[in-house]
């Protein structure tokens, strides 16, 4: 049976008069994951300002809902407070912008700069934290020691076999001192709150080479990543695979261009997909003033770096991603299925990438789907698909049979709709903000 519920928010942490003329409010959610249990993981932030900016906070939250979408926990990872432009933080602040569900249950939460914490599945303890001591090239943080420094990754998948797909940000690639991801490996063994394992990196986006268009802007500025390995060495420094997964796409696919700004590439994270324990999704997209008629590619990437394909499609014009940024893209390992949704329908290829099937918009069954973003897929291959400006979550069972999935995903929508005007009659929300009495739990 599909599921539809409200994302909600702790209603002590609202600013007062955040809802007033004048003021902002914003609820934003990064990021989602299943664990094998099905209960569906969701890393939400908060920004709120008063009339005039004079008072502002801005709160992460992350919660985990029941399989029938009642709420089991919430958790405030980080909290900031802004006061006439004074801004402070208070608690543990844990950052992250992606969110794994660990085999054993461990939940991890990942930044673009490889900071990495794990918490318990009940989100009730912060059982690690792994901190970049550097915040750029050769810039190291005061007060960190040097297991700190090495950080973990950026972003984390599971595979089959339970290894992880990690992407790792690397500073001094992209001709600027910020980090951004760029090196791709697999871990020769589990992540725990006493191990962190090695990266064993297959591939990267860019070379310094491929991101520099003159001499004069200088060579390879990077350091060694030192928990990584690629040839018996850490990667980075000058020692990584080549040529970046970038440009050999742009070789192989020549209708993508050359790409005219490394420096504004974007990952696009949530793009990131496990097809198989060899098998991989990488999304490549030029960010030098994106339209709905850019060229990209999903790409398909093996455990040696090689590309042994694309996605077919969706494709440029109405069926881009670009439109409402609907980048990511979910894969079922288990059969075989990889899945997108953009504001033109719902997009289900096979395992090597050849287009199964296409739920339109166009068809009045799946208009909804313009207002969804997918968010992942489930250990049984159930889509998690959130409305943003509602603040909705619905959960949609994909049939084994591909015919019947037409059927399965109109009901859910319909489902989705009735729940909705449901929901907003019984518990009428403020400008579509869902907020509950409980006070969450602080780290």
């Amino acid at each position: 049976m599909p599921v539809t519920h409200p994302l909600t928010f702790p209603r002590p942490l609202v600013l007062p008069g955040a809802h007033e003329d004048g003021a902002y409010s914003r609820l934003s959610h990064v990021a989602a994951d299943l664990s094998l249990s099905g209960d569906c993981y969701v890393l939400s932030a908060l920004r709120q300002y008063s009339a005039c900016k004079t008072r502002g906070i801005r709160v992460w939250t992350l919660s985990r809902y029941r399989p029938d979408g009642t709420l089991a926990s919430c958790l405030v990872t980080s909290q900031e407070a802004e006061n006439h432009r004074r801004r402070t933080s208070s608690g543990t602040n844990v950052h992250g912008n992606d969110l794994c569900v660990l085999p054993d249950g461990t939940v991890a939460l990942s930044s673009d700069c490889n900071s990495t914490s794990l918490l318990d599945a009940e989100l009730t303890t912060l059982l690690r934290v792994w901190k970049d001591g550097r915040t750029g090239v050769g810039e190291k943080r005061a007060g960190t020691d040097e297991d700190s420094e090495c950080s973990f990754a950026a972003a984390i998948r599971t595979t089959p076999s339970g290894r992880l797909l990690c992407v790792v940000s690397e500073a001094g690639v992209h001709r600027w001192s910020g980090k951004a991801p760029n090196l791709i490996g697999l871990t020769d063994g589990p992540l725990t709150p006493g191990h962190r394992p090695t990266v064993e990196v297959f591939a990267c986006l860019h070379t310094p080479e491929e991101t520099r268009r003159l001499p004069s802007e200088g060579g390879d500025t990077s350091l060694p990543v030192p928990h990584t390995d690629y040839r018996g060495a850490p990667a980075g420094g000058g020692n990584r695979p080549s040529p970046g997964i970038v440009a050999a796409a742009r070789a192989r696919w020549p209708e993508l261009g050359r790409q005219l700004q490394a420096r504004t590439f974007r990952a696009h994270l949530n793009a990131y997909a496990v097809v198989a324990d060899d098998l991989f999704v990488v999304p490549v997209f030029d960010d030098w003033r994106p339209t709905k008629n850019s060229k990209y590619a999903y790409a398909l990437v093996d455990d040696t770096g090689a590309l042994v394909g694309r996605l077919d499609g969706p494709g440029t014009d109405k069926r881009s991603p670009e439109p409402g940024d609907h980048h990511a893209v979910a894969a079922d390992p288990a059969r075989g299925r990889i899945f997108h949704v953009n504001q033109s329908g719902l997009y289900v290829w096979s395992a090597n990438g050849t287009l199964l099937t296409v739920l339109p918009t166009t068809d009045k069954a799946y208009r909804p789907l313009r207002h969804l973003k997918l968010m992942g897929c489930g250990p049984e291959g159930d889509l998690v698909l959130i409305r943003p400006e509602h603040n909705l979550l619905t959960r949609v069972e994909v049939p084994d049979d591909l015919d019947r999935l037409g059927d399965a995903v109109a009901a859910a929508l319909a489902d989705h709709t009735r729940q909705r005007a449901r929901l907003k009659k019984q518990l009428s929300p403020t400008d579509w903000l869902w907020t509950r009495e409980e006070a969450p739990a602080f780290l």
